[in-house]
């Protein structure tokens, strides 16, 4: 199985790892550095390509980062551990740099910069710095009762960081202050599960984007999306924007595409959906992707990647799909519907006075509509008028 699975800033390596063990599962195992490219067997589309390796032997890596294209971070039990892609003959395995022991299990670790935020069972989280060859504590910051489920870097200092203690804590990661706190809906007992920030635009504020999750497991998931809104200089609040149940089972991953197309989850059922990022509104389902359940997911370039507990990765292409902007698209449809419907009218009109006679209504608009010096405003004609000259004019 694949536990954790982490994308290179550029989106166009990745890192995974995970395993259950040769002896148990034949899956060993192992921390691997991944790209995505041309299929082996001449077809088109794309396949896995294994660049370089870490074998764990008998523990499970369980989460890991890349803090660069070569460079991998990843946690063994309570051990943090930073390794290298070799070079020259070596450079199919990655090459322990540093190990580091830590006081307590580790849940999670993400790359920040030139900096790793450790997230640990008892929801502290520890920055680090790598620098010189060696890990150095940066500080250690106690923000949750329970342990860390996820964390995600922001724009600028900004990080955010979910716990099963039904909350997400927005911090600087420069000066470690807390800028607010979003509880889950306890009350529809849910809990947070993945969290992403939005991509950063200039005509609207930032977002970040939570998936939320039966505390038992069982029932609907939801992604709910929160905004920033800046009260004043050093005040801001963060507002429920929209919300939307994703899958009326449990969803186990959810990405977020930096540019600001979708949003895809990865569900129970063992499919991968994915929504617009604006609206929320479905766009498409791919049933049956995996297995069993999805364990991660990230954009890399016209692909959606997702891991999953059978040991698989598979490829989503994304840039085809061709609805990402199907609001704009079904209200510049109901314009152009309305702007014929009005075109239609009119002309509807024109023939019905054209060619009906006898009463004096109907002589005095063909009179009107004959008469140099006048002109009828068609949008006043009523519209018990205008059904009873389309019926008398059917009618002939």
């Amino acid at each position: 199985m694949f536990d954790s699975i982490e994308s290179a800033d550029d989106a166009k390596l990745f890192v995974l790892c995970g395993g259950g063990g040769s002896a148990k599962s034949g899956v060993a195992n192992r921390v691997s550095l991944c790209s995505l490219g041309p299929r082996a067997d001449g077809h088109a589309g794309v396949s896995l390509v294994p660049l370089a390796h870490f074998d764990t032997e008998a523990k499970l890596a369980t989460s890991c980062c890349m803090l660069n294209a070569t460079t991998v971070v990843f946690s063994i039990e309570n051990e943090l551990v930073v390794a290298e892609r070799g070079q020259g003959d070596k450079n199919i395995v990655l090459v322990e740099l540093s190990r580091l022991k830590v006081d307590q299990s580790i849940d999670l670790v993400r790359a920040c910069h030139n900096l790793i935020l450790v997230g640990k069972a008892s929801g502290q989280v520890v920055v680090l710095e790598w620098t010189n060859g060696s890990l150095q504590k940066v500080r250690a910051l106690s923000l949750h009762l329970k342990p860390i489920v996820d964390i995600t870097p922001g724009p600028g200092a900004l990080v955010a960081t979910a716990s099963a203690d039904d909350t997400v804590r927005i911090w600087n990661l420069q000066t470690g202050k807390t800028e607010h706190i979003l509880p889950s809906n306890s009350l529809a007992n849910l809990t947070y599960r993945k969290i992403r920030f939005g991509p950063v635009r200039k005509d609207r504020p930032l977002r970040l984007f939570t998936l939320q999750v039966p505390k038992n497991r069982k029932g609907a998931s939801f992604v709910v999306v929160f905004e920033r809104v800046q009260v004043s200089k050093d005040v801001s609040t963060w507002d429920v924007v929209s919300a939307r149940q994703v899958s009326p089972l449990l969803v186990t991953a959810m990405t977020v595409s930096a540019d600001g197309r979708f949003v895809a989850v990865g569900s129970a059922d063992l499919s991968v959906s994915m929504f617009d990022q604006e609206s929320l509104a479905p766009l498409r389902t791919m049933n049956k992707v995996h297995g069993l359940p999805v364990t991660g997911m990230f954009v890399c370039g016209s692909y959606v990647v997702s891991t999953s507990a059978d040991a698989t990765c598979a490829m989503v292409r994304v840039d085809d799909i061709g609805a990402f902007d199907i609001v704009k698209t079904i209200r510049t449809v109901i314009s152009v519907l309305a702007l014929l419907l009005s075109l239609f009218a009119c002309i509807v009109v024109f023939l019905v006075a054209s060619n009906v006679s006898g009463s004096a209504a109907r002589g005095n608009l063909l009179s009107n509509l004959a008469s140099p010096s006048s002109s009828v405003d068609l949008s006043r004609v009523s519209m018990d008028a205008l059904s009873r000259f389309v019926v008398d004019y059917l009618s002939k």
